[in-house]
């Protein structure tokens, strides 16, 4: 390949993967916690197509591939479907009202420190890490423990599983339920995380041809959806029987509102994030616009 071919292909992935971020942003602005946003579907594909050299974006993938608990509290924050859950999982409008707020803390942190980073582009992702955890652990805590004592978490855990599958195991959460822990915990995330990159990595000639089409929304959503079915038949085989099985008992009753929710959530929100297909058995068809991550 000639230099100028080379120089071209590096460019024309920059401009890819900024087509990407922009798009995905774009249909997550609705939620308005910028890191939830980003936790979500930015951990599948900027993993595949980065900003290069932006450990602001990077720290947030590699916080939720650690441990992507925070997809469960985004169920009560969109606002198309947030008033559905709230009522199956039995919260109150003022204990929403508090919980919320307790999240939206979590935002202005966050924005804060996105712009401070923004000044020192030098500074490194380990350093952004551990800011970034500080300040979000605490909240997520506080969160989980409201709706442990407002509301009936498990319901809640329940609908995730159904619109994640196999997938909603990375989350800890999920996994102590199942039994999942410790080596055993870290070795199924590195899986997942590592299967797709695999798939994404097989999908990027597909995935650039989509971003050039006039059609590109609903072809990039049919190769996300249909990298998250595979996602989901990979990952059912990284869990025993016994944890498959609790799994599936985690589920509980269908929840009337998956297809709704599917609907507006955008392509794959997190490395490993199934949605589309049956709401018991892995992740879903396209959503029709989630992505998602």
């Amino acid at each position: 390949m000639s230099i100028a071919a080379r120089d071209r292909s590096v460019i024309e992935k920059v401009i890819f993967a900024t087509f990407l971020e922009g798009w995905v942003m774009k249909h997550l602005q609705v939620m308005g916690l910028t890191a939830l946003l980003v936790l979500g579907f930015s951990g599948a594909l900027l993993a595949q197509f980065p900003r290069p050299g932006d450990p602001f974006f990077d720290a947030l993938r590699e916080l939720h591939r650690s441990n992507p608990d925070r997809e469960i509290l985004e169920l009560l924050l969109h606002p198309d479907y947030r008033r559905e859950i709230q009522t199956e999982i039995e919260l109150t409008d003022d204990d929403w009202g508090e919980f919320s707020s307790k999240l939206d803390s979590a935002r202005v942190v966050l924005q804060e420190l996105r712009d401070k980073y923004r000044q020192s582009p030098a500074t490194s992702k380990e350093d952004v890490k551990v800011e970034l955890q500080a300040a979000l652990e605490p909240v997520q805590l506080e969160a989980f423990q409201l709706l442990e004592s407002k509301a009936n978490l498990d319901r809640l855990l329940g609908i995730y599983v159904q619109l994640k599958g196999a997938s909603s195991a990375s989350s800890d959460k999920v996994a102590a339920k199942i039994g999942l822990s410790g080596e055993a915990l870290e070795a199924f995330r590195a899986a997942k995380s590592r299967k797709w990159s695999e798939l994404m990595n097989e999908s990027r000639d597909r995935m650039q041809s989509a971003v050039r089409s006039s059609e590109r929304n609903d072809k990039i959503h049919a190769i996300f959806a249909n990298a998250e079915r595979e996602l989901e038949r990979y990952l059912v085989h990284q869990l025993d029987d016994d944890q498959n099985e609790k799994l599936s008992a985690l589920k509980g009753e269908e929840f009337d509102g998956l297809d709704r929710i599917r609907k507006a959530l955008p392509p794959r929100r997190g490395s490993g994030r199934p949605r589309g297909g049956r709401s018991g058995d892995g992740p879903p068809g396209p959503p029709r616009h989630e992505g998602e991550r």
